[in-house]
């Protein structure tokens, strides 16, 4: 693997740029004990090898998939009792409706694509409490609700669907955030919570009703129920395995030294 004087460029700015939006050139000098100039040079030559290996591990693993019938062989294979266990996890959907106070309506931008009309919270009660029961009724659907209705930028594109901070879809009950949690805490699986209140991170008010589309009691992994977090342990798995073959059929025909840093980020693909 090679890796060009451009791509070393490119990663050592953003490397550096992330350091720099978490802290002064001054007090990034003064950790490391060295100037920029210095921290950028060394920065350089452990990002060019890290660039080499990615290239080199690429070229081993990247054709490397999990087939439906190795996937199977795999699960049959493994121990069950050191298969991972699952809590209680749920699916959510969700239809918003961003809220404002008529004095402060003209501190708030209008102009992104799923912002509607101002609404004061009682309004937006009952917009949402109109579509809650057209839902119910099977006039509408809920994604075709939240594709008509839904103003979260985030969501409205997935159906209204919440997701945990690493992208799953099936939100174990501890990752939810707690407004949520209370919301659909009483309901059934189905069941569409009433109008509430509740504010983002960036401090934006809003009402919204919640589907509890799904709940998944607590369970080992199953080929049924977790078909894609097995796939990937497969797939973890063969490029493990072609690794270490790689490394053993390549200490054989010529001599290699791995640096001790990189020895466990080579192999270590299943965390990847």
């Amino acid at each position: 693997g090679y890796a060009s004087e451009e791509e070393v460029d490119s990663e050592v700015a953003r490397r550096i740029q992330r350091l720099l939006a978490q802290s002064s050139i001054r007090e990034l000098e003064q950790h490391f004990g060295k100037s920029l100039a210095q921290i950028r040079s060394e920065l350089r030559e452990q990002l060019r090898e890290q660039l080499v290996i990615d290239k080199m591990r690429n070229k081993i693993i990247g054709a490397i998939t999990a087939t439906p019938i190795e996937v199977k062989a795999f699960f049959d294979a493994y121990p069950p009792h050191k298969l991972p266990y699952y809590p209680v996890q749920v699916v959510v959907r969700q239809i918003v409706k961003y809220t404002v106070n008529k004095e402060t309506a003209a501190t708030y931008d209008l102009s992104g694509p799923f912002r509607q009309p101002i609404k004061e919270a009682g309004a937006a009660y009952g917009l949402l409490g109109q579509l809650r029961q057209s839902i119910l009724n099977g006039t509408i659907t809920f994604q075709q609700a939240v594709s008509e209705h839904s103003e979260d930028p985030y969501t409205a594109k997935e159906g209204g669907l919440l997701t945990d901070r690493e992208g799953h879809t099936r939100i174990a009950l501890d990752k939810l955030p707690y407004d949520v949690y209370l919301a659909i805490e009483p309901l059934s699986a189905g069941d569409i919570s009433l109008p509430t209140a509740f504010e983002t991170e960036e401090g934006e008010k809003g009402m919204r009703i919640l589907w509890l589309q799904e709940t998944i009691p607590s369970h080992r992994a199953c080929l049924e129920r977790d078909y894609p977090a097995l796939q990937q342990m497969t797939l973890h798995a063969k490029q493990e395995a072609a690794l270490q073959q790689w490394l053993h059929r390549a200490q054989e025909t010529v001599h290699i030294v791995i640096a001790p840093r990189y020895r466990h980020y080579l192999t270590m693909v299943a965390q990847d």
